[in-house]
């Protein structure tokens, strides 16, 4: 069986918030993530992974953001260290339509 011990630690103030996991076990990574909202609409955030052992060095890297306001909602994220990267945008009409469009 795979066993293994993380270290997690969570932060917040007001309209941020962070995390942080340190495998304590194997010490072979560490992974962070934050976010805030801000009172125009937008959020943003991002995510990281640094691998402590082996082939050392960041693994992961990523961030996206959304606007909401009224009936539209938008986002953008990337993907895999920025080696994509993904638009999304919803605009509710009414109750029974919704226009979506999602690229890549």
């Amino acid at each position: 069986a795979n066993k293994g011990a993380d270290l997690l630690v969570d932060y917040t103030s007001g309209n941020f918030y962070a995390t942080g996991i340190l495998d304590v076990a194997e010490m072979s990574k560490f992974s962070t993530s934050a976010c805030i909202g801000l009172p125009s609409g937008i959020k943003a955030g991002g995510n990281a992974t640094y691998a402590l052992s082996g082939k050392s060095g960041l693994t992961g890297l990523n961030v996206g953001a959304s606007y909401a306001h009224g009936p539209l909602f938008a986002s953008l994220t990337s993907a895999s260290k920025f080696s994509s990267v993904t638009l999304g945008v919803v605009y509710k009409v009414n109750d029974d339509i919704s226009l979506a469009s999602l690229t890549t």
